[in-house]
């Protein structure tokens, strides 16, 4: 559990983002207008949202937009989605496959998300006492084509997610720069397994962080050529 940090620490923060001339203004400006625009100041009861309105996953917003061209690429709504740690992103996920199985151990965050659960969504409340009962979900059926890992027990999950993936699957874990994930992530530096770490800011934190992806071979998306962010909010509609 973390420590909220002093009031005058918080207070020290804030002030040192303030301009201290007209083009540090402006600056700040088009910065603030370029995150308006991907819904950085966005929220809602269930989560983050983009500037359109979209639930969005609360991993790195580069993290967001390479794995959505990288399904968009692959064709979409084919495969199965494991997620340890519901949300804002099970919506979004729900959106890119055709099933997707969600593992929440938070008894009233499961009620909120439930509520808004979509169809193809297998929705489930486990304990997250028992590490094996929690990640048991990982043995089931066929071989996954994504698994999210961004809730309880991320380090044993790591490399049982590595051998449970379909063709050309691919493991997802949050937060990877905390240092308690760091044994684990080096336990699967091994030739056969490819990692590429998305440093950046997320949905609504002011601070940078790193979501990581892992696969068995080179990722090599075969998306399409990145799109132009631009600088207009035409696309924004205020929550």
């Amino acid at each position: 559990m973390t420590t909220k940090p002093p009031l005058l620490s918080r207070l020290k923060l804030r002030l040192a983002g303030l301009p201290r001339s007209p083009r540090e203004l402006d600056l700040g400006l088009r910065l603030w207008a370029a995150y308006r625009r991907l819904g950085w100041f966005a929220g809602g009861s269930a989560g983050p949202r983009s500037g359109t309105g979209e639930p969005v996953p609360w991993w790195t917003y580069p993290a967001i937009l390479w794995l959505d061209g990288h399904l968009r690429a692959a064709g979409g709504d084919a495969g199965r989605c494991l997620e340890f740690g519901s949300g804002a992103s099970t919506s979004w996920l729900a959106r890119r496959f055709g099933k997707v199985v969600s593992v929440e151990h938070d008894a009233a965050w499961f009620d909120r998300v439930d509520r808004r659960r979509p169809p193809n969504v297998d929705l489930r409340l486990v304990s997250g006492g028992d590490p094996e009962r929690y990640l048991a979900a990982l043995d089931e059926g066929d071989p996954w084509d994504l698994v999210v890992i961004d809730g309880l027990h991320r380090s044993a999950c790591l490399p049982r997610a590595l051998g449970r993936l379909a063709p050309g699957g691919l493991v997802l874990l949050d937060n990877s720069d905390r240092t308690g994930y760091a044994d684990a992530i080096r336990a699967a530096r091994r030739p056969d397994v490819w990692r590429i770490d998305f440093y950046g800011l997320s949905p609504a934190v002011a601070h940078l962080s790193c979501t990581s992806v892992f696969a068995h071979r080179e990722l090599d998306s075969g998306a399409e050529p990145p799109a132009s962010f631009g600088h207009d909010l035409t696309t924004y509609r205020p929550l």
